[in-house]
């Protein structure tokens, strides 16, 4: 076999390229290197710059502050001030929790009026947006309960049993991008007293406060949220529990001892709270202490909680240690608006007449 032989001229076109490859893989290796090893003055890497300083225990506010330019030391000034407080963002969130009892309603499996319930959340001013909701699902009666009058049985129990885990499903995929909002469907009915207990048991040891709502209760105004737990902290002897109401603040019976009182009146940071000796489960506040306290006294929980707490108020008086708050002076309010849930196709335009500016129409579609 011939060997072959290359021509010149194609002798002098390889050489060419091969180095044109190795000047190719020389500037790319020092590109590397220049990447790797010799800071960018780019915004992002000042950046990059400051994290690392921030982390760091020992350094100032003026080491920080340094690896910044002149053009970025108000942005520097920023991350500083957020920086130092996410070591106590945690237990802010944790301070108070939401609870909001749910069952079977007429408009099950939809979801629009716990959802417009949830959404009014915002008009709790100061709470912060990552607090705790827990959802509680109530189940329905169990075949051998007492009211046998109300209990379900057969088609009509299973039908309403899988609506009920249907709502509870949507409720899931609605906020299952929000992992402070926790949906739970109780395998047994528990009521009112019963999902309170239960939530009293899941909650977080930072959790020091908790809002009581039914799923038909919306908040329809701006609340101080900052300076119930202001006042609570403060006057932890005065105000226990407090009640925001669905129709203006006023005397519900001919003796209100608790109304009477020379201190019944109590203003902190703009926000007032007028005692009663009148009782209810609506939407209301208290420390998970008090709330605590509260099951224990009352033992048999699986009812609606205002009845016995009511008949307390009555019999023994005591406005100091059991008495309910009312948000706002008198003749003020309504602060929250009942969806009623037990009405199948609630009618948009009723909910609509009544805004944030504590219009008195409020009170006139309250079924309670």
């Amino acid at each position: 076999m011939p060997i072959m032989q290359f021509n010149p001229k194609c002798k002098w076109f390889l050489k060419r390229e091969l180095l044109g490859v190795l000047i190719s893989m020389l500037l790319l290796n020092a590109i590397y290197i220049s990447d790797r090893f010799i800071p960018m003055p780019s915004s992002s890497n000042r950046t990059m710059g400051y994290s690392s300083v921030a982390m760091s225990m020992s350094a100032t506010d003026d080491d920080k502050l340094a690896a910044f330019d002149n053009d970025d030391r108000e942005e520097g000034e920023s991350l500083i001030k957020n920086n130092s407080s996410i070591s106590n963002s945690s237990t802010f969130d944790k301070e108070t929790a939401v609870l909001i009892t749910s069952n079977w309603i007429p408009s099950a499996p939809k979801i629009d009026i716990i959802v417009e319930v949830i959404e009014s959340l915002s008009q709790l001013k100061g709470l912060s947006p990552r607090a705790p909701v827990f959802v509680i699902i109530d189940h329905i009666l169990s075949t051998d309960h007492k009211r046998q009058k109300s209990v379900l049985l057969g088609k009509e129990r299973l039908k309403t049993e899988h609506t009920l885990e249907e709502y509870s499903m949507n409720l899931m995929r609605k906020y299952r991008n929000k992992p402070y909002v926790h949906i739970i469907s109780n395998k047994i009915n528990l009521h009112i007293g019963g999902n309170l207990n239960k939530t009293l048991h899941i909650l977080d040891d930072d959790t020091k406060f908790l809002y009581f709502l039914q799923h038909d209760f919306k908040f329809a105004k701006e609340i101080n949220h900052t300076a119930i737990v202001k006042a609570m902290k403060d006057y932890p002897q005065k105000l226990k529990n407090v009640r925001f109401n669905k129709k203006k603040n006023k005397r519900t019976q001919r003796s209100d001892p608790c109304w009477d009182e020379p201190d019944a009146q109590l203003q902190v940071e703009g926000a007032t709270f007028t005692k009663t000796t009148s009782w209810s489960d609506n939407n209301h506040f208290a420390s998970v202490d008090f709330f605590k306290s509260m099951i224990e006294k009352v033992q048999a929980i699986a009812r609606p909680l205002e009845a016995p707490m009511q008949h307390m108020m009555h019999s023994q008086k005591n406005c100091s240690k059991w008495a309910q708050h009312l948000y706002g002076a008198p003749n003020q309010g309504p602060d929250i608006i009942h969806l009623d849930g037990r009405k199948g196709n609630r009618v948009q335009g009723k909910v609509n007449e009544i805004v944030t500016n504590n219009v008195t129409k409020a009170a006139n579609f309250s079924t309670y």
